[in-house]
């Protein structure tokens, strides 16, 4: 590595200990991330191994990557730069560890609950993680316990569900003000 990828890696394995981590033999061996995310990238793979190959980590190959459309085939196309920043620092965070990237059909709740439910109830892996949330005024009672019942089988069944915190930013012309998200405010899941 060279410059400022190396700079990027060194910083961000310094910041999270992980070499040390690494040392101790923690690479994520013998884990499985769940990405949860909707519409998919087709160019998701060579995105990840360029990556990998700039950042001196495994190449993502059909032993160690899966994509798992969920509960349809998606409905909606094209390269999505976001589902390539979660697969690909995932691997650098975790280069042992096996990634499941979930598609749901598309993004709206009932799709993502069911891709969601569909990974803790067939065991797909140790970790769920999205990137996707709602301002909590968005969603309705319903959803929302839908939503923290779904986290608390997974955490029943030792699954970790993991959701992004708001990018407040995109909200604030619609919502002046700081606001909770869906699903990271949720009881069993961490934000």
């Amino acid at each position: 590595l060279v410059g400022s990828e190396m700079c990027i890696r060194d910083s961000i394995y310094a910041a999270y200990n992980l070499s040390g981590l690494y040392a101790e033999g923690y690479d994520g061996a013998g884990q499985t991330i769940v990405i949860m995310d909707w519409c998919g990238s087709p160019t998701i793979l060579a995105d990840a191994n360029t990556f990998s190959k700039k950042f001196g980590l495994p190449q993502l190959t059909a032993s160690n990557f899966n994509i798992i459309t969920y509960p349809a085939a998606s409905d909606c196309s094209g390269v999505d730069p976001q589902i390539s920043l979660e697969v690909e620092w995932a691997h650098a965070i975790a280069p042992g560890a096996n990634i499941d990237l979930i598609i749901a059909s598309n993004g709206t709740f009932e799709d993502l609950d069911e891709a969601t439910f569909y990974a803790v109830s067939s065991g797909l892996g140790n970790v769920i993680s999205g990137s996707y949330f709602s301002p909590e005024t968005h969603v309705s009672r319903a959803e929302a316990n839908k939503e923290n019942l779904i986290s608390e089988i997974a955490t029943v069944a030792g699954i970790a569900t993991n959701y992004a915190g708001s990018e407040w930013q995109t909200f604030l012309q619609h919502a002046p003000t700081f606001f909770v998200t869906l699903p990271a405010d949720l009881p069993y899941a961490t934000g």
